[in-house]
């Protein structure tokens, strides 16, 4: 009953997917070809890369439903600088890990929102513990959970804190699932300022919630959806979205942000797709610490696998 880790030996680790020869008991053996998991990373013009990303995909036999597939995919963004940045991004990024050890825990799909607040929220309490109360440990996170099977069904749910993002893309385009913890996001939220003008608003930075920052998380948000086809999510830093979000509204480039995370995606990899984004953010202008990932799920349990 313990959930099976990606193989790293394998030689396409950087992705978990199928349809290749891959070591006994690797997971991309596992899994048919339309799971995919990947992340890619620049540190831009900064001096340290203080963003981290992690994922994890897998199966188990549940105690009570049998078999269960499980997807997750984590974006962190540390903040404080240096060192400090670096752990507090690091912690965050072992939320996939740690979830994967909680998936027996779960009877049902209205157990999952309370699971994911809790281990949030645990990452939380050690780094502002760690910081011996200052709160210089602080990170964003963006998670995306996914269980499929066939008493479950197959679920999705996005978690975040700060303004790291999610991006679902389907085959009727790309849409933002997540909602940013920014003063300047608040702003635009109760029409103080325009989209337009938020974008190079010079409290862009400033965030309202943020894992680690303070000793009670008390802002989250939780995202859920059904998954009844194959699905794309894709995660980014600000160092990716803004810098794309930037240079489409000044024309730099022809699409705009969903349209261009779309047209990436489209017939790509994951790692590929991953790669672009990062790429385009950091040829578009983007000095910050740049980091995306994109995971592939979809409702694809077969009865006779």
């Amino acid at each position: 009953m313990s959930a099976v880790d990606r193989d790293d030996s394998c030689p396409s680790s950087s992705r978990v997917s199928g349809g290749t020869a891959h070591p006994k008991g690797c997971l991309n053996c596992l899994f048919p070809i339309d799971w995919g998991a990947a992340s890619d990373s620049n540190p831009g013009s900064r001096s340290s890369q203080q963003d981290a990303a992690s994922f994890m995909t897998g199966e188990l036999l549940h105690p009570v439903g049998g078999r269960v597939r499980f997807a997750a995919a984590a974006i962190c963004d540390g903040m404080g600088g240096g060192v400090e940045g670096e752990r507090a991004s690091a912690a965050a990024a072992g939320l996939p890990a740690r979830l994967s050890r909680l998936l027996t825990k779960i009877q049902d799909t209205e157990q999952v929102p309370e699971l994911l607040r809790d281990e949030i929220s645990q990452v939380n309490r050690d780094l502002y513990a760690q910081s011996s109360g200052r709160g210089t440990l602080g990170t964003t996170v963006v998670l995306a959970f996914y269980l499929e099977s066939e008493w479950l069904g197959a679920h999705l749910w996005i978690a975040w804190g700060g303004d790291s993002r999610a991006y679902s893309v389907s085959a009727g385009g790309a849409a933002l699932v997540s909602a940013d913890h920014s003063a300047v996001a608040e702003r635009v939220s109760s029409c103080e300022l325009t989209a337009e003008e938020a974008v190079d608003h010079p409290e862009g930075h400033l965030l309202t919630a943020a894992v680690g920052a303070s000793p009670l998380l008390s802002r989250f948000g939780i995202a859920y959806t059904p998954v009844n086809e194959p699905l794309t999510i894709v995660l980014l830093t600000d160092g990716v979205w803004g810098a794309l979000e930037r240079a489409a509204r000044a024309g730099s480039l022809e699409y705009t942000l969903p349209e261009l995370l779309a047209v990436l995606v489209q017939d790509s990899t994951p790692e590929a797709a991953a790669r672009q984004m990062v790429k385009e953010a950091i040829r578009l202008g983007g000095d910050d610490n740049a980091t995306a990932g994109v995971l592939i799920v979809g409702g694809i349990h077969r009865k006779d696998q």
